[in-house]
C-alpha cells in the first residue's frame, strides 16, 4: 500500500500551498514533496496540520526553510538541488528537533551554524552531499549522538577535528569521498574505527606516511581509498599497505 503524498511543483507563493492544504480536509498525509518552485519559506503550520512525516524538496529557492518551527510528526527532511547557502540560525530555530534523517544533496552550501544539527538528537541518518562545505567540527552534531550513517560525500573538506566522532557510539557508515582530505588520523579515526562497517574515503589527496601507520594494526576492509602520496605509493590502496611501508616511523 502506498504512503498517501502530497505532491506540488510550481509554487511561487505560500498562499498555494496553504490553499492546497486546506482542501485536503481533516485528511492526513505521510509525505510532502514540492518541485521547481520558488518561495520565502515553507510555512509551518499550514504543513504542521498535515502531520506530514516526511518532507521532499527539490529544485526549489527558498529564503529560509521555514517560518517557524513544524510539527515534530516531521521525521525526514530530504532537500535536493536547491539553492541554500547555509544552513544558519533560522534554519536552527525553524526546524523539528525530532528529525530523525536529514539529507542535503546537490545545493551551494557553504556555510553550517555551530550547532546546525545538534538540537537533533534522535538524528540517526545524515547525508550532506555534493555541496560546498568546507569545514565540520564537533558542536555541530548531538553529544552523545545516535549517527549511524555519515555523509559529506563530495564537498571542499580539507581537514578534520580530533575530536569529531567522540560521543558517536552506533556510527557504522562514513563517507568522506571526494573531498580534499589529506590525512587519516588515528585521533580522528581511531576510537570509533572498529564500530564501523565502511569508511569510505575515495577521491581524497591522501598522504600514506606515518600519520596513517595505525591502520596497520586495525582490520583492513573497513578503509576504502587510494594513497595520493607520497609518489611511490600514490595509487596503492589503502589495503595494500604493510608495516614494512612504515618502518621508518619512530
Amino acid at each position: 500500500m502506498a504512503f498517501p503524498l502530497v505532491e506540488c511543483g510550481g509554487i511561487t507563493e505560500m498562499e498555494t500551498l496553504v490553499q492546497v492544504f486546506e482542501r485536503t480536509g481533516d485528511r492526513k498525509f505521510h509525505s510532502f514533496a514540492l518541485y521547481n518552485s520558488s518561495l520565502l519559506y515553507l510555512p509551518a503550520s499550514a504543513i504542521s496540520n498535515k502531520e506530514f512525516q516526511q518532507i521532499l524538496i527539490v529544485n526549489v529557492t527558498m529564503t529560509a526553510m521555514f517560518d517557524r518551527m513544524p510539527d515534530p510528526s516531521n521525521k525526514v527532511v530530504s532537500i535536493t538541488a536547491t539553492a541554500i547557502k547555509s544552513l544558519s540560525k533560522s534554519f536552527v530555530d525553524n526546524i523539528s528537533d525530532k528529525v530523525q534523517r536529514f539529507h542535503l544533496f546537490d545545493s551551494p552550501v557553504r556555510k553550517l551554524q555551530y550547532n546546525a544539527f545538534s538540537h537533533m538528537t534522535d538524528l540517526y541518518d545524515l547525508r550532506v552531499d555534493n555541496c560546498a562545505v568546507k569545514l565540520l567540527r564537533r558542536s555541530l552534531f548531538p553529544n552523545p549522538s545516535k549517527i549511524t550513517d555519515f555523509s559529506f560525500q563530495n564537498n571542499g573538506i580539507d581537514s578534520l577535528p580530533d575530536d569529531l566522532f567522540t560521543n558517536m557510539p552506533k556510527l557504522q557508515y562514513v563517507d568522506f569521498s571526494d573531498n580534499k582530505i589529506t590525512q587519516i588520523t588515528e585521533p580522528v579515526f581511531g576510537g570509533v574505527y572498529n564500530t564501523l562497517k565502511v569508511l569510505q574515503m575515495e577521491g581524497n589527496p591522501v598522504i600514506c606516511d606515518c600519520s596513517i601507520r595505525w591502520y596497520m594494526s586495525r582490520y583492513r576492509g573497513t578503509l576504502k581509498g587510494n594513497c595520493g602520496a607520497p609518489e611511490d605509493r600514490q595509487g596503492r590502496s589503502f589495503q595494500s599497505l604493510t608495516a614494512k611501508d612504515f618502518t621508518y616511523c619512530n
